[in-house]
């Protein structure tokens, strides 16, 4: 309940510090549904997500160490 609020309360600073500085707030993001596969959770997500960060990094690595 603490963090909703404090998420709130930043949520208002941003759009009013926005407002003074006649910056536009973009649009909120809309879930999308298709983001997920049937059964897929989003702990299954975040475990896809670092499998591919780890894949970029290898692959990073092995084209700085090629470019020597």
């Amino acid at each position: 309940m603490e963090a909703a609020q404090k998420g709130q309360e930043m949520l208002d600073f941003l759009i009013g510090s926005a407002a003074q500085l006649n910056e536009s707030v973009p649009a909120p993001a809309v879930f999308d549904t298709l983001a997920y596969g049937p059964n897929e959770t989003a702990d299954d997500i975040v475990r896809e997500s670092q499998a591919l960060l780890r894949e970029i990094d290898g692959h990073e690595a092995q084209a700085t160490h090629t470019a020597r």
